[in-house]
Protein backbone atom coordinates (compact mmCIF):
# COMPACT_ATOMS: atom_id res chain seq x y z
CA UNK A 1 0.00 0.00 0.00
CA UNK A 2 2.86 2.34 0.79
CA UNK A 3 4.26 1.61 -2.66
CA UNK A 4 0.84 2.29 -4.25
CA UNK A 5 0.53 5.59 -2.38
CA UNK A 6 3.95 6.71 -3.51
CA UNK A 7 2.86 6.17 -7.13
CA UNK A 8 -0.66 7.63 -6.75
CA UNK A 9 0.45 10.96 -5.25
CA UNK A 10 2.65 12.07 -8.20
CA UNK A 11 -0.08 10.97 -10.61
CA UNK A 12 -2.69 13.08 -8.77
CA UNK A 13 -0.37 16.13 -8.83
CA UNK A 14 0.18 15.65 -12.54
CA UNK A 15 -3.58 15.39 -13.20
CA UNK A 16 -4.27 18.57 -11.21
CA UNK A 17 -1.58 20.40 -13.17
CA UNK A 18 -3.13 19.28 -16.45
CA UNK A 19 -6.59 20.45 -15.32
CA UNK A 20 -5.24 23.84 -14.26
CA UNK A 21 -3.40 24.32 -17.54
CA UNK A 22 -6.51 23.30 -19.47
CA UNK A 23 -8.84 25.82 -17.82
CA UNK A 24 -6.33 28.65 -17.35
CA UNK A 25 -6.79 30.13 -20.88
CA UNK A 26 -10.57 30.28 -20.31
CA UNK A 27 -10.22 31.96 -16.94
CA UNK A 28 -7.55 34.29 -18.22
CA UNK A 29 -9.67 35.32 -21.21
CA UNK A 30 -12.69 36.13 -19.04
CA UNK A 31 -10.57 38.23 -16.71
CA UNK A 32 -9.33 40.27 -19.68
CA UNK A 33 -12.83 41.48 -20.70
CA UNK A 34 -12.34 45.21 -20.19
CA UNK A 35 -14.85 47.80 -19.09
CA UNK A 36 -15.03 50.39 -21.87
CA UNK A 37 -16.71 53.72 -22.56
CA UNK A 38 -16.68 54.46 -26.28
CA UNK A 39 -18.15 56.67 -29.00
CA UNK A 40 -19.94 54.75 -31.76
CA UNK A 41 -19.52 54.55 -34.67
CA UNK A 42 -15.74 54.83 -34.51
CA UNK A 43 -15.59 56.72 -37.82
CA UNK A 44 -18.15 58.94 -39.55
CA UNK A 45 -18.18 60.57 -43.00
CA UNK A 46 -20.99 63.08 -43.34
CA UNK A 47 -21.82 65.86 -45.82
CA UNK A 48 -22.47 69.42 -44.70
CA UNK A 49 -26.01 69.92 -43.43
CA UNK A 50 -26.90 66.24 -42.94
CA UNK A 51 -27.23 65.33 -39.21
CA UNK A 52 -25.85 62.07 -37.83
CA UNK A 53 -25.97 60.31 -34.46
CA UNK A 54 -23.14 59.31 -32.15
CA UNK A 55 -23.78 57.06 -29.15
CA UNK A 56 -21.66 56.94 -26.03
CA UNK A 57 -21.88 53.37 -24.78
CA UNK A 58 -20.60 51.44 -21.78
CA UNK A 59 -19.66 47.76 -21.86
CA UNK A 60 -18.79 45.06 -19.32
CA UNK A 61 -19.18 47.00 -16.09
CA UNK A 62 -19.90 45.66 -12.61
CA UNK A 63 -21.33 47.38 -9.54
CA UNK A 64 -21.81 50.76 -11.27
CA UNK A 65 -23.59 53.53 -9.37
CA UNK A 66 -22.34 56.83 -10.79
CA UNK A 67 -20.85 58.23 -14.00
CA UNK A 68 -19.14 61.34 -15.30
CA UNK A 69 -18.69 61.70 -19.06
CA UNK A 70 -16.97 64.46 -21.01
CA UNK A 71 -17.08 64.66 -24.83
CA UNK A 72 -15.12 67.22 -26.86
CA UNK A 73 -15.31 68.04 -30.59
CA UNK A 74 -14.29 70.72 -33.09
CA UNK A 75 -16.98 73.44 -32.85
CA UNK A 76 -15.89 74.93 -36.18
CA UNK A 77 -16.98 71.73 -37.94
CA UNK A 78 -19.80 70.25 -35.83
CA UNK A 79 -22.81 71.59 -33.94
CA UNK A 80 -24.97 69.64 -31.47
CA UNK A 81 -28.63 69.48 -32.43
CA UNK A 82 -30.03 67.10 -29.82
CA UNK A 83 -29.02 65.13 -26.72
CA UNK A 84 -30.94 62.06 -25.58
CA UNK A 85 -29.80 60.66 -22.24
CA UNK A 86 -30.42 56.92 -21.73
CA UNK A 87 -30.14 56.66 -17.96
CA UNK A 88 -32.40 54.26 -16.09
CA UNK A 89 -32.89 50.77 -17.53
CA UNK A 90 -36.44 50.76 -16.19
CA UNK A 91 -37.21 53.56 -18.69
CA UNK A 92 -34.61 52.87 -21.39
CA UNK A 93 -34.15 49.17 -22.01
CA UNK A 94 -30.83 49.86 -23.76
CA UNK A 95 -29.60 52.27 -21.07
CA UNK A 96 -27.50 52.02 -17.91
CA UNK A 97 -28.02 52.59 -14.15
CA UNK A 98 -31.04 51.55 -12.13
CA UNK A 99 -33.84 53.87 -11.03
CA UNK A 100 -35.76 54.24 -7.78
CA UNK A 101 -39.48 54.77 -7.34
CA UNK A 102 -38.74 58.17 -5.78
CA UNK A 103 -38.20 61.47 -7.55
CA UNK A 104 -35.67 61.96 -9.00
CA UNK A 105 -35.39 58.32 -10.04
CA UNK A 106 -31.82 59.09 -11.10
CA UNK A 107 -29.97 62.18 -9.95
CA UNK A 108 -28.47 64.10 -12.90
CA UNK A 109 -26.11 66.71 -11.52
CA UNK A 110 -25.02 68.00 -14.94
CA UNK A 111 -26.24 67.53 -18.50
CA UNK A 112 -24.86 70.47 -20.44
CA UNK A 113 -23.69 71.32 -23.96
CA UNK A 114 -21.23 74.20 -24.45
CA UNK A 115 -21.19 74.63 -28.21
CA UNK A 116 -18.66 77.47 -28.29
CA UNK A 117 -16.10 75.20 -26.62
CA UNK A 118 -17.23 71.99 -28.31
CA UNK A 119 -17.98 70.27 -25.01
CA UNK A 120 -20.67 68.04 -23.54
CA UNK A 121 -20.67 66.96 -19.88
CA UNK A 122 -22.92 64.46 -18.10
CA UNK A 123 -22.73 63.70 -14.38
CA UNK A 124 -25.29 61.33 -12.83
CA UNK A 125 -25.81 58.73 -10.13
CA UNK A 126 -28.39 56.20 -9.02
CA UNK A 127 -30.26 56.92 -5.80
CA UNK A 128 -30.65 54.55 -2.83
CA UNK A 129 -32.21 52.03 -2.58
CA UNK A 130 -31.62 51.39 -6.29
CA UNK A 131 -29.44 48.41 -7.20
CA UNK A 132 -26.03 48.89 -8.76
CA UNK A 133 -25.78 48.26 -12.51
CA UNK A 134 -24.03 45.31 -14.12
CA UNK A 135 -23.58 44.73 -17.84
CA UNK A 136 -23.57 46.95 -20.92
CA UNK A 137 -25.73 49.74 -22.32
CA UNK A 138 -25.96 53.18 -23.90
CA UNK A 139 -25.25 56.32 -21.91
CA UNK A 140 -26.35 59.06 -24.28
CA UNK A 141 -27.14 59.59 -27.97
CA UNK A 142 -26.02 62.90 -29.47
CA UNK A 143 -27.15 64.29 -32.83
CA UNK A 144 -24.53 66.40 -34.61
CA UNK A 145 -24.97 68.63 -37.66
CA UNK A 146 -21.89 69.19 -39.86
CA UNK A 147 -21.48 72.93 -40.46
CA UNK A 148 -18.23 73.18 -42.41
CA UNK A 149 -15.65 71.08 -44.23
CA UNK A 150 -12.98 69.55 -42.02
CA UNK A 151 -12.23 66.87 -39.46
CA UNK A 152 -13.14 66.47 -35.82
CA UNK A 153 -12.11 63.97 -33.21
CA UNK A 154 -14.81 63.05 -30.70
CA UNK A 155 -12.65 62.81 -27.62
CA UNK A 156 -14.13 60.78 -24.75
CA UNK A 157 -13.16 61.16 -21.11
CA UNK A 158 -15.03 59.42 -18.30
CA UNK A 159 -15.11 58.36 -14.68
CA UNK A 160 -17.14 55.44 -13.31
CA UNK A 161 -17.94 54.95 -9.63
CA UNK A 162 -19.02 51.82 -7.77
CA UNK A 163 -21.54 51.20 -5.00
CA UNK A 164 -19.58 50.97 -1.71
CA UNK A 165 -20.13 47.72 0.19
CA UNK A 166 -21.14 47.85 3.86
CA UNK A 167 -17.73 46.65 5.07
CA UNK A 168 -15.77 49.40 3.23
CA UNK A 169 -14.18 51.88 5.63
CA UNK A 170 -14.70 54.71 4.97
CA UNK A 171 -17.83 53.81 3.01
CA UNK A 172 -17.28 55.91 -0.09
CA UNK A 173 -17.60 55.21 -3.82
CA UNK A 174 -14.38 54.29 -5.59
CA UNK A 175 -13.44 54.66 -9.27
CA UNK A 176 -13.92 51.67 -11.57
CA UNK A 177 -10.98 50.94 -13.86
CA UNK A 178 -11.90 51.21 -17.52
CA UNK A 179 -10.72 52.38 -20.92
CA UNK A 180 -12.17 54.85 -23.44
CA UNK A 181 -12.43 54.79 -27.24
CA UNK A 182 -12.81 57.95 -29.34
CA UNK A 183 -14.50 58.54 -32.68
CA UNK A 184 -13.39 60.50 -35.75
CA UNK A 185 -15.61 62.56 -38.06
CA UNK A 186 -14.86 63.77 -41.58
CA UNK A 187 -17.18 66.41 -43.03
CA UNK A 188 -17.40 66.30 -46.81
CA UNK A 189 -18.98 68.42 -49.55
CA UNK A 190 -22.76 68.44 -49.28
CA UNK A 191 -24.90 66.31 -51.56
CA UNK A 192 -26.46 69.45 -53.09
CA UNK A 193 -23.09 70.71 -54.25
CA UNK A 194 -22.20 67.37 -55.79
CA UNK A 195 -25.33 67.22 -57.98
CA UNK A 196 -23.95 69.37 -60.86
CA UNK A 197 -21.20 66.80 -61.52
CA UNK A 198 -23.90 64.13 -61.94
CA UNK A 199 -25.84 66.48 -64.23
CA UNK A 200 -22.72 67.13 -66.32
CA UNK A 201 -22.15 63.41 -66.64
CA UNK A 202 -25.70 62.95 -67.91
CA UNK A 203 -25.25 65.83 -70.37
CA UNK A 204 -22.11 64.17 -71.72
CA UNK A 205 -24.10 61.04 -72.44
CA UNK A 206 -26.80 63.09 -74.22
CA UNK A 207 -24.19 64.91 -76.32
CA UNK A 208 -22.58 61.61 -77.34
CA UNK A 209 -25.93 60.10 -78.31
CA UNK A 210 -26.89 63.21 -80.33
CA UNK A 211 -23.50 63.19 -82.05
CA UNK A 212 -23.88 59.55 -83.04
CA UNK A 213 -27.41 60.27 -84.29
CA UNK A 214 -26.16 63.22 -86.38
CA UNK A 215 -23.36 61.12 -87.90
CA UNK A 216 -25.84 58.38 -88.74
CA UNK A 217 -28.23 60.91 -90.32
CA UNK A 218 -25.43 62.42 -92.43
CA UNK A 219 -24.40 58.96 -93.63
CA UNK A 220 -28.00 58.19 -94.59
CA UNK A 221 -28.28 61.46 -96.52
CA UNK A 222 -24.99 60.78 -98.33
CA UNK A 223 -26.17 57.30 -99.32
CA UNK A 224 -29.48 58.65 -100.57
CA UNK A 225 -27.75 61.41 -102.53
CA UNK A 226 -25.35 58.95 -104.12
CA UNK A 227 -28.24 56.68 -105.01
CA UNK A 228 -30.10 59.57 -106.65
CA UNK A 229 -27.03 60.51 -108.71
CA UNK A 230 -26.58 56.96 -109.96
CA UNK A 231 -30.24 56.38 -110.83
CA UNK A 232 -31.00 57.85 -114.32
CA UNK A 233 -34.72 57.85 -113.64
CA UNK A 234 -34.23 60.25 -110.75
CA UNK A 235 -32.98 63.02 -113.10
Amino acid sequence: MRHLGSITYPIMVLLLAIVCLTFYPVLNTSSQIATTVKAEPSTVSAPIGEPFNVTLSLSNVENLYGIEVLLNWNPAVLRVENVEVHLGVETFSDGILHETSYSPSIFIAENNVTQTEGEYRLVATSMAPAFSFNGSGNIVRITFEPTDLGDSELDVESQLFDYPPADRDPRIALPIDHSTEDSFVTVETSALLSEPSTFNLEMEHIVIILSIAMIFLILVLLVLRRHSLLDPNSR
